[in-house]
């Protein structure tokens, strides 16, 4: 009682077609059945584009070939909401992106990790939280968390499990560079916010000026521009191009990992990538590609795959 109640519908196939009365009928059988419940405004069976957030409950009524399922969020706020993450430069990685990239990449968090265009500091944060081992979702709070179903004392016991397993500080150095002075201050903050900015170290940087850990191995990762939105990737070339420079130059021995959308892109830097992943960031068709590097071998003739 005195919850916020959306109800979400769509209809696929069945008899049941329109998602508006869908809507109405299971809206209505929640009112009569908790007393007291409110319905947000605006209820029309579409996928709504703003969030859930923690004082509305969430229900999916999906019609598939006559047969329904009505589900509860169990989330809330979506689930690649940290908890950390509120200052943030432009064109955000989602947190549950960047993690991918660096599982994907097969980083190990006994090597260090750099990433010469931080931003907001997505990446090197979530590669702090996996070396230390921080469960994902510590920082924030689940709509399960609510349900008077929930016995007593389980998300506690969850947390306190969960932090246990955290271990005092990263095994390796890791690193975020970004030239904006801004997005180096946003990244500060966030890391602050989640616990971890004594395990990684920020610095106001250009790519020219990157230094990285002395190591025979470890990770540079990226989410470069990807000059899908301005329609021209040209002025992008030399940036993909010095980036390819400075990792033969400055990383032997090391991966690259980047998550791009250009092939033509990628060929710039002279790394022989192969993809790892496919997937979408914000709207935009993206890969994760990944090359070993070694400087004592030649870029002429690389295969780009």
């Amino acid at each position: 009682p005195s919850s916020a109640v959306r109800v979400r519908v769509t209809c696929r196939k069945s008899r049941l077609y329109h998602s508006d009365a869908v809507a109405q009928r299971v809206s209505e059988a929640i009112l009569r059945a908790v007393p007291g419940i409110s319905l947000e405004d605006g209820q029309d069976g579409k996928e709504h584009q703003d969030e859930p957030d923690d004082a509305t409950q969430l229900f999916l009524v999906r019609l598939d070939r006559d047969q329904c399922a009505i589900s509860a969020d169990a989330s809330g706020a979506l689930l690649h909401r940290r908890g950390y993450r509120v200052a943030v430069a432009r064109a955000p990685l989602r947190e549950t992106l960047a993690a991918a990239m660096l599982i994907g990449a097969e980083w190990d968090p006994a090597t260090p990790l750099v990433d010469p265009m931080c931003g907001s500091g997505t990446l090197p944060i979530e590669a702090a939280m996996i070396a230390r081992r921080i469960a994902p979702g510590l920082a924030r709070s689940f709509a399960a968390e609510r349900w008077p179903e929930t016995p007593a004392g389980v998300w506690a016991g969850a947390r306190l499990t969960a932090k246990k397993e955290i271990l005092p500080k990263a095994p390796a150095p890791i690193v975020g560079a970004d030239r904006d002075e801004g997005a180096i201050a946003n990244a500060l903050a966030n890391a602050k916010r989640m616990g971890v900015l004594g395990d990684v170290e920020f610095r106001c940087a250009a790519l020219s000026a990157l230094e990285v850990p002395e190591s025979p191995r470890g990770l540079l990762v990226a989410n470069p521009p990807y000059g899908v939105r301005v329609g021209d990737s040209r002025p992008l070339r030399d940036l993909f191009a010095r980036l390819g420079q400075v990792a033969r130059e400055r990383c032997d021995g090391w991966r690259v990992a980047l998550l791009s959308a250009d092939r033509a892109l990628d060929a710039q830097t002279g790394l022989p990538f192969t993809q790892v992943l496919a997937t979408s960031n914000g709207g935009i068709a993206v890969r994760l590609v990944a090359a070993d590097v070694s400087a004592r071998e030649s870029t002429r003739g690389t295969r780009h795959r």
